[in-house]
């Protein structure tokens, strides 16, 4: 003990104080390994739920959406009941989420495009929904059914805006239509609507069932 006090002394401020930051990073070490991250051990499977960053937001600020998913490695495998029937074009997120493999993140992103959309008309389309794997659609396709009710745009009164924030349509195409329709007169028919060129024939037939010729009464 007594030879090593004059050691520490004989050492320079600078040297003692990295001695003491190492001592001290040496203990921070220590008590996180044996203390805290026994508390915070991941459940076992089947009993945990992940919660996963899943996108980098295109925002302004680059914010990270956290996705709270089922997790899909489970040990066993996952129980679809068969007898449950959800209508997508009414179900509220929380009865979404009843569904397995279906959390509160995809369940959103269900309704958010369906509201986007103005209502699906096929199941085919919750493919389109980012994150929504194509196994877990067609574990869920029984479960799953579809009245084919929307809500179309009319073309004759909808502005630019309300055009292009559909998502089959961009601002070009909105933008399109709107000008025809002042230079031309009010469409009569989705064949007027054709003359517009605004919309390509690849699109066409997505489309069609979103739009509508709306009566104009003087």
């Amino acid at each position: 003990m007594n030879q090593l006090i004059p050691s520490w002394i004989y050492f320079s401020r600078q040297e003692r104080r990295a001695i003491v930051f190492l001592a001290i990073l040496t203990a921070i070490n220590v008590i996180v390994r044996y203390w805290i991250l026994p508390y915070y051990k991941t459940l076992p499977p089947p009993q945990w739920k992940s919660i996963t960053l899943v996108e980098n937001a295109n925002t302004p600020h680059q914010r990270m959406i956290e996705g709270y998913l089922y997790d899909t490695a489970l040990t066993r495998p996952i129980a679809f009941n068969k007898t449950v029937v959800i209508e997508i074009n009414k179900a509220d997120s929380a009865e979404l989420e009843k569904l397995p493999m279906i959390g509160g993140f995809l369940a959103k992103r269900i309704v958010d495009y369906r509201e986007a959309l103005g209502g699906y008309v096929t199941l085919d389309q919750l493919l389109e929904i980012k994150y929504l794997k194509e196994e877990v659609w067609e574990n869920l396709r029984k479960q799953w059914s579809c009245n084919g009710q929307v809500r179309p745009l009319p073309i004759n009164t909808a502005s630019i805006e309300q055009l292009s924030a559909h998502p089959y349509l961009n601002f070009s195409q909105a933008k399109r239509i709107v000008h025809y329709r002042m230079q031309h007169g009010h469409y009569h028919s989705m064949d007027a609507l054709r003359l517009s060129k605004a919309i390509p024939d690849s699109m066409w037939n997505r489309i069609l069932p979103y739009l509508a010729v709306d009566t104009i009464t003087p």
